[in-house]
């Protein structure tokens, strides 16, 4: 009686690592997911929102079906916002979709961010989170970039930018 006991746990274990691996993203590159803008929308003394709009590109020959993202958002290596989003959609294989998100942040942070700023000629971002597809758990993704900023030293009003 014991060998069939252990035969029918093993069965039982086999059948729920299938179908645990069933719901996992097998064979798919994680979206890469950028920065395309930033727009402050208003907030409190505690806290600001922050619009983004991110660009996510599908590297897949398969269409991704996305049911949200949750995302943080770091500048000069500096924890700056974090958010969320519950937006589904579905882009299309070896495609890309822009899309509008909302990001929180604290004063604390804003001021941290703004006093760091001195001498730098741009602001280091890293984009990071997980994208939650439809019916298949999760894919991470990162991002880093600069973003230049203009040089206003120099002459004043005649001044030129450089970007």
């Amino acid at each position: 009686m014991r060998p069939r006991r252990r035969t029918l746990l093993c069965a039982v274990a086999a059948a729920l690592l299938a179908a645990g691996c069933a719901s996992l993203p097998v064979g798919l590159d994680a979206p890469q997911v950028s920065l395309s803008d930033l727009s402050l929308q208003g907030g409190g003394l505690f806290e600001q929102r922050i619009g983004l709009v991110l660009r996510v590109v599908n590297p897949n020959r398969r269409e991704l079906a996305i049911d949200g993202m949750s995302f943080e958002l770091e500048l000069n290596g500096k924890k700056f916002a974090r958010g969320v989003s519950d937006r589904s959609l579905s882009i299309p294989g070896l495609g890309e979709a822009l899309v509008d998100v909302s990001a929180v942040t604290s004063l604390g942070d804003v001021l941290r961010q703004l006093g760091s700023l001195g001498e730098r000629r741009g602001i280091d971002y890293r984009l990071y989170g997980k994208v939650l597809m439809s019916g298949f758990g999760s894919l991470p993704f990162e991002r880093k970039g600069e973003v230049s900023l203009p040089d206003f030293a120099g002459s004043g009003a005649g001044g030129t930018s450089r970007f």
